[in-house]
């Protein structure tokens, strides 16, 4: 009878241990499993790359990086766009093509003669009275002009590095003056040459000069040399020099308020820029 009860008692034990192995054995195949597990919607997306939205976006904005890159291009590249100072030389050979006197006197381009026309009767008609005093100018006749300059200082027992110094400050060694483009002009008004026999900074006093000034731009033309910003341009304040550049960049120059310097860096920066996305 013990023998029998120790029987059962073993079976009862096993039958518990059996039990619990098989709840364990649920038990675990209840858990999730970390490599087995099912993707989430967002790492399926992933994994399926961009969507077409994202890929049309990409598309529009590599398009309008070509466009601005293209547009830049053009306006680094167009003739009226050229930068000229004591950096950006010209050669002793360059002559601008298509040009014409400017109403019998000094010859300009054509366009920036036309332009200045249109400036100069809008001035008129607000009461005002504008001459030009320079255009265009040969290498040769820049040449002679710069040396005869510092010969005249040198004559003023100026010594020869103190005469360059002077000359510098106003007159551009050849090749490296605007008038040769046939885009520059020396606009004043006949008062104050008259009364300094020259050109000269009083002129930016006048309500000629305001009015000139403000409205240059809506005909295409920058205040090349401004005040404040000869260590930028290399010369001097000269309130009479204007420079035809284009309608639209005589705007966004005028309203940036830079010198012309600043504004082609600007361009071939951003041009930069812009290619190096495309890479």
């Amino acid at each position: 009878m013990r023998i029998l009860k120790m029987i059962l008692v073993g079976f009862l034990c096993i039958s518990v241990l059996i039990h619990s192995g098989c709840a364990l054995d649920f038990l675990e195949a209840e858990q999730p499993n970390p490599e087995n597990s099912e993707p989430s919607s967002e790492e399926i997306t992933q994994q399926e790359g961009p969507t077409a939205e994202e890929i049309a976006q990409a598309e529009k904005e590599a398009e309008l990086r070509k466009e601005r890159i293209d547009a830049i291009e053009a306006m680094l590249a167009d003739p009226f766009m050229v930068l000229v100072n004591r950096d950006h030389k010209l050669s002793s050979d360059f002559e601008p093509s298509d040009r014409v006197s400017f109403r019998g006197g000094y010859p300009l381009n054509k366009t920036c003669a036309e332009q200045l026309g249109k400036l100069v009767d809008a001035g008129k008609e607000a009461g005002y009275h504008y001459v030009l005093y320079s255009g265009y100018r040969t290498y040769s006749s820049q040449h002679n002009k710069y040396y005869n300059k510092i010969a005249y200082y040198e004559g003023k027992g100026y010594s020869n590095a103190e005469a360059v110094r002077l000359t510098d400050l106003y007159y551009a060694p050849p090749g490296a003056s605007e008038h040769q483009t046939g885009l520059a002009a020396d606009v004043c008004i006949p008062s104050i040459v008259n009364k300094y026999g020259e050109l000269h900074d009083s002129y930016a006093e006048t309500d000629e000069f305001k009015w000139f000034s403000t409205h240059a731009h809506e005909y295409g033309f920058i205040l090349r040399y401004r005040l404040g910003d000869e260590q930028i341009t290399g010369y001097a304040y000269e309130p009479w020099h204007f420079r035809y550049v284009g309608v639209a960049a005589a705007t966004e120059i005028y309203q940036l308020d830079i010198t012309y310097e600043e504004y082609i860096e600007g361009l071939q920066k951003e041009l930069a820029d812009l290619k190096a996305k495309d890479n």
